[in-house]
This record gives C-alpha cells, sequence and structure tokens, in this order.
C-alpha cells in the first residue's frame, strides 16, 4: 500500500502505525500514547512536540516536510519555521492563531520540488493574455505551443514537468512566462512583483526560490498591498478575506469554513 501523503487526525491506517515507530526512534513518546493505527488526538499533540522541537510549523499534520525530517533527523533553513510564522503575524498585526490557520489552508504544504526550485503552477491563460499584450504573434504561437499559449485555463502539471513547461515558455518570452506563473508554497503570481516592492521580477524569483520564510513574506506582502485583505483578517472576517482571495470560487471551496476551522483548532493549542 502507497503511504498517504498527509497524515492527520482522523486517519486510521498501518501507515499511521509506522509513523507512530518512526516517532518513537526521534521523540519521547506520551504516557497515554497507544501504538496502534489509529491517528487519535494524542498523536496529533506527539507531532506537534516533535514538530516544535526540530523547529517545523506546528499543526499536527504530518506531511512532506515532517515526514522528510523525520527521515532525515534535520530540518533545512528552506523549510518554513513557527517563528516565520510569528514574524508573520506581527507584520500584519494579526493573531497567530490566524497565520497558522491560513498556513494550513491557503499554502500547498511544500515550496519547493526538486532540485531546490520552488514549487510552480504555470497559467496558459495569462501568458497568452501577456503575450498579446506584448505584440507577440498569438495565432501562430497558439497553434504550435497549445499547451503553453492558450486563453482557457487548465493543463497543470507537477513538480519539475512543471518546471520544464515553464522553460520551454521562457523561450518564446522569459518575463511574460515568469510573470504568468504562480511561484512558492503560497502561489504568489509573478505578475505582481512590481506591486509588491521588488525590484526586479528576477530579485522576485530567486527569493522564492531560497526559503518558504520569502515565500511567505511574499504572501505577507501581497496583504498588505491589498488592504481589505488585510482588514478583513484584522477583524478575523474570513468570509471577505476569502471572497477577495479566491473570488467567486472560495464559496464552492469553502475556503472562508476551512480557515474559521483551523483558527479554532490554533485558538485552543497555542504551541
Amino acid at each position: 500500500m502507497q503511504t498517504p501523503s498527509v497524515l492527520k487526525k482522523g486517519d486510521t491506517d498501518s501507515s499511521v502505525l509506522s509513523l507512530k515507530q518512526q516517532l518513537a526512534l526521534s521523540s519521547v513518546p506520551p504516557a497515554d500514547i497507544v501504538l496502534n493505527e489509529i491517528f487519535d488526538e494524542s498523536t496529533e499533540h506527539w507531532v506537534m512536540a516533535y514538530q516544535t522541537s526540530v523547529g517545523l510549523v506546528v499543526d499536527g499534520i504530518v506531511g512532506d516536510k515532517t515526514r522528510s525530517v523525520l527521515n532525515l533527523g534535520t530540518k533545512s533553513a528552506a523549510l518554513l519555521g513557527h517563528q516565520d510564522l510569528e514574524r508573520a503575524a506581527d507584520s500584519l498585526n494579526i493573531p497567530l492563531a490566524v497565520m497558522r490557520a491560513l498556513n494550513e489552508v491557503i499554502s500547498l504544504g511544500m515550496g519547493f520540488v526538486d532540485h531546490g526550485l520552488a514549487s510552480i503552477r504555470f497559467e496558459r491563460h495569462i501568458f497568452y493574455a501577456r503575450l498579446k499584450r506584448n505584440g507577440h504573434h498569438i495565432k501562430k504561437l497558439s497553434v504550435m505551443y497549445p499547451d503553453l499559449v492558450n486563453p482557457e485555463v487548465g493543463d497543470h502539471l507537477t513538480g519539475m514537468l512543471e518546471w520544464t513547461r515553464l522553460h520551454r515558455a521562457m523561450s518564446i518570452d522569459k518575463q511574460a512566462a515568469v510573470e504568468s506563473t504562480a511561484w512558492g508554497a503560497f502561489q504568489t503570481m509573478g505578475f505582481h512583483w512590481k506591486a509588491l516592492k521588488y525590484a526586479s521580477v528576477d530579485e522576485f524569483v530567486s527569493k522564492m526560490n531560497r526559503s518558504e520564510a520569502m515565500q511567505l513574506e511574499a504572501f505577507v506582502r501581497f496583504v498588505k498591498a491589498h488592504p481589505p485583505l488585510q482588514r478583513a483578517l484584522q477583524q478575523i472576517n474570513f468570509t471577505d478575506f476569502a471572497r477577495l482571495y479566491y473570488g467567486v470560487a472560495y464559496a464552492k471551496g469553502q475556503y472562508d469554513l476551512k480557515i474559521a476551522k483551523a483558527f479554532v483548532k490554533y485558538s485552543k493549542n497555542r504551541g
């Protein structure tokens, strides 16, 4: 059986037992822990204690980052830490529980793919519009490269496959390609670089490829650049935030409810 990519409270299968056994080799189990296949509240507390001890974001969820630290025995400086969330919360003047909830719901979890490159999502419809604006022969290009130059949303790939596609798009128009890409764990669009006060699009990309903390900083800059977003977070109004941030898709995705649920969890747990 393939190990699930994410384990959290409520999961019940053999991979949970394997996780507990691995945790037992790396940290002290709680007194009430039972080595079984149930990811219960005690397991969640154990995971949080381990995440705290190694400097990871403390969410009680075992995703790629927690699993990689368990396997390697150390946390990479490129990975997001609890102190990064504290700094972001202070910068936005919002409760830490709000920032932790946003990180759980909004972020992709892992801000990097192989070879130390940021997680990306190339948006072919945005590339189409930017090429058209820049005076390219858009009809010819859309016939030659339908997977790159296309007015329709979609055709997203994963990992290094998306990077391969981005490099192909860069051969047509480097800046338009980079600006048509969502970067990092928080998927900040490249075309925002100037509004977010980066010196150049190259500086923006360099920082997105450097660390998840810098990817979070881009998200913080985005929220600050849109005062209604920041005000909604300060007022703990997740419906307004989700509507402004996601647009009409927020209701279908129930993003406001997901953020609210995570906020309640982190308000109770101040670890």
